[in-house]
């Protein structure tokens, strides 16, 4: 990552990963709301300009895939998101979190709606962006 703005993108990557690997498995459902979602949303965030928009949703979904090949476990990629998140609070945006918030919602819920994991490290998050 070359740079503190790809760094932030990554590591959203890497807190949708955990949600969706909550269960222990990533479903094909999850991987498609995700897919979905970069596209409907991410790319129209309002950051710098439209290519900027599409590098940051490729690291979210680069971040994803990563962690995936990996079978990186669920509670460690949180907590690489909740160490990152606590050391750079300024730049998570109101506007940002709410998209991050409605991203994870959206993952959780495609596949056989929210499960007790997936409830659990929402709960993680909402507590994480209230403090």
């Amino acid at each position: 990552m070359e740079n503190k703005t790809a760094q932030l993108y990554y590591h959203i990557g890497i807190l949708f990963y955990a949600i969706a690997m909550a269960d222990k498995k990533v479903h094909e459902e999850e991987y498609n709301k995700l897919k979905i979602l970069l596209r409907q949303k991410w790319l129209q965030y309002p950051d710098i300009d439209e290519k900027t928009n599409k590098d940051n949703a490729l690291e979210i979904y680069n971040a994803f895939t990563k962690m995936l090949e990996q079978g990186t476990d669920s509670e460690e990629c949180f907590n690489r998101y909740r160490t990152y998140f606590l050391k750079n609070k300024p730049k998570f945006t109101d506007e940002l979190k709410a998209l991050i918030w409605e991203t994870g919602q959206s993952i959780a819920t495609s596949f056989a709606k929210k499960n007790k994991s997936e409830l659990v490290i929402l709960a993680k998050l909402r507590i994480l962006f209230q403090d």
